[in-house]
């Protein structure tokens, strides 16, 4: 019976991890660790005990391999020896499954007892520290406590592992045992059952007696870095350095300037060779790349030698700090010491970058290695390059390595002649360099944070700098759009009216134009060509074609309604739904009209060029209305005239020219019960009035009312004559 969980997967490796597993046969010898152990006179005693069945475990069963590794010798032999026993009698296809088992109680047995010889040793003794120390071996104790402080940081999660594994454990043990109690004795299965029950509970058994061992690691190793960084402080304030320190630190700057400048000329070789293949093949790309990592190979060296260099020169600073020498400035030691913190993130940075190139070359010849055919034929050449190429690697990652190890030991002495800096100069001069090391240090980050390719549009990186560039351009650009429409309503205002169409078209326009130039401005700043500006725009007409559709849409029909100046502001309108209302504003998207309840209603611009819409007021203010009134059969028309012209004349919005455009009253009908006319006038719509024909109409049927009473003639209602015929009863007999 092969189980699938991974839990047992999981817990097979941690336990191969410190001892190997091996496949044992039923009749193997046992594993070295239990063969080992020396049995006692008390072993015979042993084969009283009650030693685990399979087939009849008890609830506290493994109790019987607690005790001393020589009383635990014994009953291990008799366990395994019963093991054997029963496993011969039973079905050869399930010995399969029974030996797997019975090979993980092995080993789980060898652990055990290789568990119990092993002693929870006690904490560290504290040595009392050195009265005085040099640079190199301040430099040491933070080596040590940087790589113990490491492999702290990595077996941490081993303690939480043990006891997440331990506690899946358990809970499996329970819920399986609970299973082969009600299992029939005669059955085999119960046997295999049982083996499996006794692998896991004795790998259990491992893992609860290797917590306290963990634990106990931890925590030692966490006592030396505490100690260690108490001596890396206390060391820092005990420097012993003395003028021949000095001037062996000097004739090492020197060499080592000499091979900075040999690494530099290396790296310029490698570049030149690097541009002189034009990759136009396999053959030459295969070159390039081998090119390329032998100039990475070369940079990395010079950042090496480079640190070095630092590294020696801020050896120097610390020792003109501790000897309180008057040969430097406290200035020029800040200034060096800024420097040298630039040069470290600087190449941390290419060190990041260099690592990534790195793992990308690997997989390459992992991928080229994998491949069942041989990708390059039987190219001699190819291959060549090839072979040099993995050749290179280990040379490359050595390099980095080293590079990444120089960094930490320069970053660890820069910060040492930080805190000399602050704890020699007094209070004034330690808040002085303080800020300035600090702002100095914020500076640079900002640099380096917004000098940080994002992304890329095209070959063009893009950086946060160039986005915040853009924006402050494009707020500028807002900016001075609203100075303009501020300046062009304030001469509306003052000449013209707070409503002229001209100028709020030329105000919104302007607003178009000038954020249209500086949305350019913007991304020219970037590095974006007009041609590139172009091509972006096509590849994202499509997308404006689906998804943006309406919203474009409306944009252009603004424009055309801003130009056509068909409806304008002030116009009073009235939409192919039967809304009416005043133009108040068109703007991108949607133009908002004030109905006549004082309503503000915002309509696409879409509808006012797709759609039929009626403007009141679009070319004159004035317009002819309809009044249609009747009178009584024998007025006098003469008389119906007079009325109606009067009336008119008391009303404001009437317009009268005296010519074709004059109030008049039409005779335009003969009704069932009057005269049916029609009053004729002409009405000046005012700048921003809400009025409309239906106000005016009722205005002058007011007016016309009072007119006609006036002058007492009739306004006739329906009437019916009644005729009675004569005759009827004659006609009914």
């Amino acid at each position: 019976m092969k189980t699938s969980s991974n839990n047992y997967v999981f817990l097979l490796i941690i336990l191969a991890s410190l001892f190997p597993l091996k496949s044992h046969a039923l009749t193997d010898e046992l594993t070295p660790a239990l063969s080992n152990l020396t049995t006692t006179d008390n072993d015979t005693s042993s084969a009283t005990l009650d030693t685990p069945n399979p087939l009849q475990l008890t609830p506290n069963w493994w109790k019987y391999f607690e005790g001393d590794n020589n009383a635990l010798a014994g009953k291990i032999k008799n366990f395994l020896a019963r093991l054997n026993e029963q496993t011969e009698v039973i079905e050869s296809d399930q010995k399969q499954d029974a030996g797997l088992y019975i090979d993980r109680i092995k080993t789980s047995l060898n652990a055990l007892v290789s568990l119990n010889k092993s002693e929870i040793e006690p904490p560290p003794e504290s040595k009392p520290f050195k009265v005085s120390y040099t640079l190199n071996e301040v430099l040491s104790l933070e080596r040590s406590r940087q790589e113990l402080k490491l492999l702290y940081t990595s077996e941490l999660p081993a303690l939480k592992n043990n006891k997440e594994a331990s506690n899946s454990l358990i809970k499996k043990i329970n819920t399986k045992f609970a299973e082969y109690r009600k299992q029939d004795l005669s059955n085999t299965k119960k046997f295999i059952s049982g083996l499996e029950i006794i692998a896991n509970r004795l790998t259990w058994l491992v893992l609860t007696l290797k917590e306290p061992i963990i634990k106990n690691n931890l925590d030692s190793q966490d006592a030396i870095i505490k100690k260690l960084s108490e001596e890396v402080k206390y060391a820092e304030s005990h420097l012993d350095i003395s003028q021949n320190d000095v001037a062996q630190i000097t004739k090492d700057i020197e060499q080592q300037l000499e091979t900075v400048n040999l690494a530099k000329s290396k790296v310029a070789d490698a570049n030149n060779q690097t541009l002189e293949i034009i990759e136009d093949g396999v053959f030459s790309n295969f070159k390039s790349i081998l090119l390329k990592q032998k100039l990475l190979v070369s940079e990395s060296r010079l950042a090496l030698n480079e640190s070095k260099l630092h590294f020696l020169e801020a050896k120097l600073d610390i020792s003109a700090l501790t000897l309180s020498s008057s040969d430097y400035s406290i200035d020029g030691i800040i200034t060096k010491y800024k420097t040298r913190d630039s040069f470290i993130k600087l190449t941390q940075e290419k060190n990041e970058t260099w690592n990534s190139i790195f793992r990308k070359e690997i997989d390459s010849l992992i991928s080229i290695a994998s491949e069942n055919t041989n990708p390059l034929g039987a190219n001699d050449e190819l291959i060549q390059i090839l072979n040099q190429r993995k050749n290179l690697a280990p040379d490359t990652a050595l390099s980095l390595r080293k590079l990444d190890s120089s960094i930490n030991d320069l970053k660890f002495i820069n910060d040492i002649i930080r805190n000399k800096l602050s704890e020699n100069q007094g209070a004034l001069f330690k808040i002085k360099s303080s800020s300035s090391i600090t702002f100095s240090e914020a500076w640079r980050n900002s640099k380096i944070f917004f000098s940080k390719s994002l992304f890329s549009i095209g070959d063009i990186p893009v950086t946060t700098a160039d986005i915040l560039r853009a924006i402050i351009i494009i707020l500028f650009a807002y900016f001075i759009s609203r100075v303009v429409q501020k300046i062009i309503r304030k001469i509306t205002s003052s000449d013209v009216g707070p409503s002229s169409p001209v100028f709020y078209t030329l105000g919104r326009l302007s607003h178009y134009l000038i954020i249209l130039i500086g949305l350019m401005i913007a991304l020219s700043s970037i590095g974006l060509s007009f041609t590139n500006i172009a091509i972006v725009a096509g590849a994202l007409s499509v997308g404006i074609g689906f998804g943006l559709q309406s919203i474009v849409n409306n944009f252009v029909s603004g424009i055309i309604v801003l130009f056509e100046q068909n409806i304008k502001i002030g116009d009073f309108v009235e939409l192919d739904t039967g809304m009416k209302g005043v133009v108040k504003g068109i703007h991108v998207r949607s133009t908002i009209i004030t109905t006549l309840d004082n309503l503000d209603i915002i309509v696409p611009n879409s509808e006012l060029v797709s759609a039929k819409v009626t403007n009141f007021t679009m070319n004159e203010p004035m317009f002819r209305i309809h009044i249609p009134f009747g009178v009584a059969y024998g007025s006098d028309k003469a008389i119906v005239e007079k009325a109606g012209l009067e009336a008119v004349k008391n009303v404001e919005v009437t317009y009268d020219d005296g010519a074709k455009r004059r109030p008049q009253v039409w005779l335009v009908g003969f009704g069932d019960n009057s005269l049916n006319f029609e009053l004729i006038v002409w009405v000046v719509n005012k700048v921003g009035s809400h009025a409309t024909p239906g106000s005016w109409k009722a205005l002058y049927n007011w007016e016309l009312e009072n007119a006609l009473e006036k002058y007492g003639i009739t306004i006739p209602f329906p009437q019916r004559d009644l005729h009675i015929i004569s005759g009827l009863d004659k006609n009914h007999e």
